[in-house]
């Protein structure tokens, strides 16, 4: 979230010390599902899309205004090669980042 806050320049982001916009968020939903399957095997599947929910709110440090208070989704497509673990868990910063451009373009956009 930091790094796509960054990257936008919109807002001037601090770790320390006030800032205009309060922003916190809490992770609701997490799944996995499975898009295509093995020819092999019709009950494995060899490609998933995960999905991530996050609840979002952003509020105005100075009035307490609530400007954002929504889920926002973000997912990851996957293709397993040998261990899905493995797999899942790489493709986390993917999915991470799919997320906070969710939340940084609602922010951003101002479309609250």
């Amino acid at each position: 979230m930091r790094e796509r806050l960054q990257t936008d320049g919109t807002y001037h982001l601090v770790t320390r010390g006030p800032g205009d916009i309060v922003v916190t968020g809490v992770i609701t939903r997490y799944s996995r599902k499975g898009l295509s399957f093995l020819n092999s095997d019709a009950a494995t599947p060899q490609d998933y899309r995960i999905d991530i929910t996050a609840h979002v709110t952003a509020r105005s440090r100075d009035t307490g205004r609530v400007l954002l208070d929504k889920d926002v989704n973000g997912y990851a497509l996957i293709q397993v090669g040998g261990d899905l673990t493995d797999t899942e868990r790489q493709s986390l910063p993917m999915l991470a980042e799919d997320l906070a451009h969710n939340v940084a373009e609602l922010l951003t956009e101002g479309t609250w």
